[in-house]
């Protein structure tokens, strides 16, 4: 049963205390293992009907998977979805204590409704390879789906991108990394086949790490699919991986403009001035406080012009983060741009964080005062996420995360001012 709760209004001034971190080894500048995704299908059925569907998927340490689906164009009806049918759909994927690191995709060719696909790093045999087991939206029903050699070696799934090609046909794409951090990793598919691919390393040879956030398709937002996965180098650059309209692969330094150590970049995109305008925000140190940097491009007819980096300081409590993810959305008919994270963990040690906004509004950009999750404990519970907007218009926001006990939260608005906390299990 759905549980409900609600917080509306305008957040209290408060007075802060602004610590000091140390900058010593950071142990969450990674972000960690993605073990709740959220995906969306903004595709039409075959009435022409907008599906509008997001399917749900969490993974616990035991290997066990809880689903959920929201339906009907942000109605809020979510219906438990059964566990997967037949069981063998998910075998391999991890049952090692240690829970899978996951990543979604929609494939918008379904003509009869949705069939989500989830990759998962697998230990079905000794030979590297990832499972994608799939369900369709509309039947609820799951399928064994594929296992896919990873032939250079490990990828643990982070990122994950659905799109249409320059030749029209559905795409998606899953990006991880090796074991060793210095070789970006794919999974891509195509006209119902899954491939892999390794990027290899950036130029610099240096150790990357990525979130859930990551990728982007601009065709999710406007024209045709440029694709791009953005990483921070432990040689202290931003480097983006990106290909024009499907066309060749290249990697970009995008620099570093004075921080001492980056932690995960995000990219989100918008349409701007007649073109598509992305933009990298990252987490990073400076002196011993996290601020959040920013760097946007303009697609012009040749690739994007960059601008400079921007320093938007720290977050109003002054804590370290982690950004998850950002949507674009459109309510009451303005765009905004919503961007979450969550901070780090308390000073007892407790796994886990407040949920974090930083966000543009039609007019400006604003942070937003850090919430607690209403989970009733003591310690902070925000751990991971994923973030998606539901409805063909675009005018339903939301983020899902876990707290500290593995329960599943989402955080929901349709106009950009109230949101609600949603108990999903």
């Amino acid at each position: 049963m759905l549980k409900q709760l609600q917080w509306v209004g305008a957040r209290a001034a408060v007075s802060v205390l602004f610590g000091v971190y140390p900058l010593g080894a950071d142990s969450q500048d990674a972000h960690p293992r993605i073990t709740t995704v959220a995906v969306v299908d903004h595709q039409t059925d075959q009435y022409n009907d907008p599906d509008d569907r997001i399917a749900l998927l969490h993974a616990d340490s035991s290997g066990g998977f809880s689903e959920a689906m929201f339906n009907d164009s942000g109605s809020g009806a979510w219906n438990a979805l059964a566990w997967p049918n037949p069981v063998s759909a998910t075998d391999g994927i991890s049952r090692t204590g240690s829970p899978p690191s996951l990543a979604a995709v929609a494939d918008q060719d379904w003509g009869t409704g949705s069939i989500f696909y989830f990759a998962a790093d697998s230990t079905t045999s000794s030979t590297p390879n990832v499972r994608v087991p799939f369900f369709a939206g509309e039947d609820s029903w799951w399928w064994y789906g594929w296992t896919v050699p990873t032939s250079t070696g490990n990828m643990a799934p982070m990122t994950a991108i659905s799109y249409d090609g320059p030749d029209g046909m559905p795409r998606g794409s899953v990006f991880g990394v090796s074991n060793d951090s210095r070789s970006l990793r794919e999974l891509w598919l195509y006209q119902d086949n899954w491939s892999y691919y390794d990027h290899g390393p950036c130029p610099s040879g240096a150790t990357l790490i990525i979130g859930p956030g990551s990728s982007l398709a601009t065709a999710q937002v406007v024209g045709p699919a440029d694709v791009h996965v953005v990483a921070s180098g432990s040689d202290g650059n931003i480097w983006l991986r990106s290909t024009l309209n499907n066309h060749g692969w290249n990697w970009q330094n995008l620099g570093n403009p004075g921080w001492s150590r980056a932690r995960v970049p995000i990219l989100v995109a918008h349409p701007s001035g007649g073109t598509t305008r992305i933009h990298v925000f990252v987490p990073a140190w400076v002196g011993g406080s996290v601020h959040l940097f920013e760097r946007y491009a303009d697609r012009g007819g040749s690739g994007y012009t960059w601008a400079s980096w921007k320093d938007w300081g720290a977050a109003p409590t002054g804590e370290p983060f982690n950004l998850t993810g950002g949507v674009t959305w459109h309510p009451g008919r303005i765009m905004n741009i919503h961007m979450f994270g969550v901070t780090d963990h308390d000073s007892s040690g407790c796994h886990g964080g407040k949920l974090l906004l930083f966000y543009w509004d039609g007019s400006g950009w604003h942070w937003s005062y850090p919430e607690v999750v209403p989970s009733g404990f003591d310690c902070e519970a925000a751990q991971t996420m994923s973030v998606a907007a539901i409805d063909s218009a675009m005018t339903r926001a939301s983020v899902y995360l876990e707290d500290v006990s593995g329960a599943i939260w989402e955080y929901a608005s349709t106009d950009g001012f109230a949101w609600e906390w949603h108990l999903l299990q």
